[in-house]
């Protein structure tokens, strides 16, 4: 861990509302420039920061019917 994700982590805790663990995954994820995260305890399809958006992978996907 770096001070840079630490504090980074302690922003997103405070704006997000995440808890302390996942603030700081994410913290390192916005760090790393990734653009997705995968996670079942974060809301699916959120946007954190204009960049990193959450994927829940075990979501039932829902089939598009032709019409």
């Amino acid at each position: 861990m770096t001070v840079e994700t630490h504090d980074r982590g302690l922003a997103v805790l405070e704006r997000y509302r995440f808890s302390l663990y996942d603030s700081m995954l994410v913290a390192a994820a916005l760090i790393a420039g990734a653009k997705i995260i995968y996670s079942e305890d974060l809301q699916h399809g959120q946007v954190i920061d204009h960049q990193l958006r959450v994927t829940n992978p075990f979501r039932a996907r829902v089939p598009i019917v032709d019409s």
